[in-house]
């Protein structure tokens, strides 16, 4: 029986991945060019604070696109507080694989909307969670904008001086969206505070 139970496991946990955790996401990268030679119809570096051309400079550009200031601005511009992706509070109603075999396996009712974990830890450890778990508007917007820059990321392309700015979702039109979106709010940012310099 000990074999049994193992391949069960080996099914749970493998349904599990599959099913649960292997989510399909797609990617969308978005790129940012720095004019730094002669006087373009748009030059891209004049409306950046003083940009450089060398290593230091272009790295803190990556930084600052990368920066929670503008990620937040990101969560605000496309209302991101109410996707679920990236909002842990709000509950998509979807069940996962190992969601669905464990309530078949230990009898509990998901239609009933139990949660399986609730009901395993009540029935089997005796341990009661609380009813519900309340947060502040101000914490779920900071845990909101936690996940979406960890979907984010900006890098440099070799030997050149052009950005990719990329996000990486379970909706590929959401992936363009918010890349394209945190380019805009990036050179709207730049000029910004290329404005505040000269004042």
């Amino acid at each position: 029986w000990i074999i049994i139970l193992c391949a069960m496991i080996a099914v749970l946990v493998g349904g599990y991945y599959a099913y649960g955790v292997a989510v399909p996401k797609y990617s969308a990268t978005t790129t940012l060019a720095l004019q730094i030679r002669g006087s373009q119809i748009v030059d891209i570096e004049s409306v950046m604070s003083g940009v450089s051309s060398d290593d230091a400079s272009l790295n803190t550009e990556i930084e600052v696109i990368k920066s929670r200031k503008l990620g937040e601005q990101l969560v605000t511009r496309l209302s991101l507080t109410e996707d679920p992706e990236f909002n842990p509070t709000i509950d998509d109603g979807s069940v996962n694989f190992l969601e669905l075999a464990l309530s078949q396996w230990f009898d509990v009712d998901l239609a009933a909307g139990e949660k399986v974990t609730r009901e395993l830890l009540d029935r089997w450890l005796g341990i009661t969670l609380p009813d519900e778990v309340t947060f502040s508007e101000r914490q779920v917007f900071d845990k909101t904008v936690d996940n979406v820059m960890n979907i984010i990321t900006a890098t440099l392309q070799r030997n050149t001086f052009v950005f990719s700015v990329s996000a990486k979702t379970t909706d590929p039109e959401k992936s363009v969206r918010m890349a394209n979106t945190l380019a805009e709010i990036y050179i709207a940012d730049q000029i910004a505070v290329k404005f505040e310099a000269t004042e």
